[in-house]
């Protein structure tokens, strides 16, 4: 029996735009070629509006033709705005400026502006894009040289520009300075076991992995003993003869005896003779700091107080030098990327 050809219809496209595929192994659910069509959540494509733009009008940049040539000009769509389903604005960025401009069923609005929007963009990166995107009923927008910022609309053709701050938990281990002490790096990251002397990134370590500066500890090792408020870590010293290292979680070493509360729960030197810790790193990340531009303090060489003779008190600066450059909005969150690494600086 021959076999009779089968035209197929195609209408989801959630595969999206494929051009790699064998044509005998084309994935279902996805296409090759496309023009002037947006692809949205459910599948299904949509024409894309273009301009509408009239032959006696010209938008008014305010900007000269020579200049217009120097110039990042780049556009996108505001979905959603203020949460109104039906509401978009197209966003039209020329130099540092951002014009908005709303969208009929016919194409853009050309001859009537909604707003021209400033973010703060400084003149040297009128030639940079800017990256946008909606979500919430905001626009975000992302450039290299600002921290990025949200537009809202507050009422009819008015928008206010508000900063984000974006915020991060230090998750790595300060590795140290150029005082090597005893010569050993492992001694100022806090590795070494029942190290002697307290470099000042080593209690910064010891504090962003949860050791407080202050908390009940026990006064001695049996279980009726009493309990007095102090610094766990100089208090290790005292009563052991070595600092903790940062392989040792602080929340391990509860007292678990005791006729009170405050006994059950205060720090317990000595619990940390088991020693089943290993030489490793404890969880860190207990300080929250803004990712843009942070920085980190540390005390030590006992005491841990600046104001006595001995004490080192170390801080460093962490600043980027360049801010994220792409922006997307997905399931109420925000992703940022082409950020630039840190530069460092040690503050005397």
């Amino acid at each position: 029996m021959a076999r009779a050809a089968l035209q197929k219809v195609y209408a989801d496209f959630r595969q999206g735009f494929v051009t790699v595929a064998n044509p005998l192994a084309f994935p279902e659910g996805s296409l090759k070629d496309i023009v002037n069509f947006d692809i949205e959540d459910n599948g299904t494509v949509k024409l894309r509006p273009g301009l509408r733009l009239e032959s006696v009008f010209t938008v008014d940049t305010t900007k000269s033709v020579d200049s217009l040539n120097n110039l990042a000009i780049n556009a996108g769509i505001w979905n959603n705005v203020a949460n109104s389903g039906e509401d978009r604005i197209a966003v039209v960025q020329v130099g540092q400026d951002i014009h908005l401009f709303d969208m009929l069923d016919s194409g853009i609005n050309l001859e009537n502006p909604i707003a021209k929007i400033d973010v703060g963009i400084p003149p040297s990166g009128g030639s940079k894009r800017i990256s946008t995107a909606s979500g919430a009923g905001l626009l975000f927008v992302a450039h290299p040289m600002i921290s990025p910022v949200f537009i809202k609309r507050t009422s009819t053709n008015v928008f206010e520009v508000e900063p984000i701050e974006i915020q991060i938990r230090d998750l790595s281990v300060w590795a140290g300075s150029d005082e090597k002490g005893d010569g050993t790096a492992e001694e100022e990251t806090g590795r070494v076991i029942k190290g002697t002397t307290l470099y000042p990134q080593h209690e910064y370590n010891l504090r962003n992995g949860g050791w407080p500066d202050e908390t009940f500890c026990r006064t001695g090792n049996g279980t009726n003993d009493g309990a007095t408020e102090t610094d766990p870590v100089t208090y290790t010293f005292s009563k052991r003869g070595y600092y903790p290292q940062i392989s040792l979680p602080f929340s391990a070493a509860k007292a678990g005896g005791g006729d009170t509360v405050t006994k059950q729960n205060a720090y317990n030197p000595w619990a940390f003779d088991t020693d089943y810790f290993g030489t490793g790193t404890a969880p860190v990340g207990r300080f929250i700091v803004n990712a843009a531009s942070w920085s980190r303090e540390g005390l030590g060489v006992t005491p841990l107080d600046a104001s006595k003779p001995g004490s080192v008190e170390i801080k460093k600066e962490y600043e980027w030098t360049k801010y994220p450059s792409s922006i997307e909005f997905y399931s109420g969150r925000i992703w940022y990327t082409g950020v630039k690494g840190y530069q460092e600086r040690v503050v005397p």
